[in-house]
């Protein structure tokens, strides 16, 4: 794939459509993310469940059974996630560690250590961890969003949006909830 066919894709219609919708929801995590955090653990929980069981299935079973497994693993785990709320801040935020260590490090036994001891915190600090998770996590995809809107990849146009964004949230999360656990 040249310049001009990677230019040419990223200006396509969908991909404005699904930048246009992660700025919203980084926005949204930004500012909210401790409001909507259950709701999160409950949606994420549902994609983790059904991949699990679409991975259970695959092969095995019919496409329509699996697809009835897959459904019925996702609800179990938001279920599981929703109502065993610190059970479901564990798995989601060791899972975004995870995910993110993957990105900038190679060395896979560290990526997981610190997953686990973030994880580890993010249950014994509930609301400070939740709060800087969601509010670094929607500044870093609102502020990507944002870059790929505008056709730039410029750190000034990405990094600095998303820093910018991630500190507002951060301190409007704080200012504006409770200690209390999430609706």
């Amino acid at each position: 794939m040249g310049l001009n066919d990677l230019r040419a894709f990223l200006s396509a219609p969908q991909v404005m459509m699904v930048a246009a919708a992660g700025l919203l929801l980084g926005v949204g995590s930004c500012f909210f993310g401790y409001r909507l955090f259950r709701f999160m653990l409950a949606l994420g929980g549902f994609v983790l469940g059904a991949a699990l069981g679409f991975v259970v299935s695959q092969g095995t079973l019919p496409a329509m059974p699996t697809i009835i497994v897959s459904l019925l693993f996702g609800l179990a785990v938001a279920y599981v996630s929703y109502f065993a709320y610190k059970v479901g801040v564990f798995l989601h935020v060791g899972a975004g560690v995870l995910i993110l260590g993957s990105l900038f490090s190679n060395d896979n036994g560290a990526v997981i250590l610190v997953a686990l001891v973030l994880a580890t915190c993010a249950v014994l600090l509930v609301r400070p961890v939740i709060i800087v998770y969601t509010g670094i996590a929607g500044g870093l995809l609102a502020g990507g969003a944002s870059g790929l809107l505008q056709g730039s990849a410029h750190w000034s146009r990405v990094g600095l949006p998303s820093i910018l964004l991630a500190c507002a949230g951060i301190l409007f999360q704080f200012w504006h909830t409770s200690n209390s656990k999430p609706r």
